[in-house]
């Protein structure tokens, strides 16, 4: 654990709209809206998710974040924010009330915007996700199924018992195409 990190960016392939870009309509008609108005790929309910995500990220322990975060991608399109958060949020023991008024505030958008311009950063070359970087560097073979392979090759000494299965098998997983969305890796 302590020979890497890991940061998780809920934004997809949204878009961050500035305010001096909207129309005066819109802003009549929504006047409490925080800006930059996040646009999310799979519309509202995506932003919703997104939001609850950046949340469990920085109000939670890694420990809690991970699995909440897996929990809720198992889930897949079945089922929308609302129900794969608070059933994730009850099996992991997730004080699910705090998590709700952080995703409806003002810091929740501002966390999902922070997470917007990390994600949409023009030196990154980010065309799609999910995204993986490994060392700082997009990582085409963590994407194509090989994260493990990845991961190792940019572990030094001593690595772990992991590494020595993935030499031996030259890959760790099968191959993916890239798109949908979810979180950034």
């Amino acid at each position: 654990r302590g020979r890497m990190s890991l940061h998780l960016i809920p934004f997809g392939n949204g878009q961050l709209i500035k305010e001096d870009t909207i129309s005066k309509g819109y802003h009549f008609w929504h006047p409490g809206a925080g800006y930059p108005l996040v646009m999310c790929q799979h519309g509202s309910r995506e932003c919703l998710g997104n939001k609850i995500q950046a949340c469990a990220i920085a109000d939670l322990e890694e420990t809690v974040y991970v699995p909440f975060l897996l929990c809720m991608i198992a889930y897949g399109t079945r089922a929308g924010p609302e129900l794969s958060s608070y059933d994730c949020g009850q099996r992991l023991g997730i004080d699910m009330a705090k998590m709700k008024d952080c995703a409806s505030s003002r810091r929740g958008h501002e966390l999902l915007v922070g997470y917007g311009q990390r994600s949409l950063d023009p030196q990154l070359g980010r065309k799609y996700v999910p995204f993986i970087m490994v060392d700082g560097r997009h990582s085409d073979a963590a994407e194509k199924g090989d994260f493990i392979g990845a991961l190792c090759g940019a572990l030094g000494a001593p690595k772990p018992a992991a590494c020595s299965k993935v030499s031996a098998q030259g890959s760790s997983g099968t191959k993916k195409g890239h798109g949908g969305s979810g979180p950034c890796l």
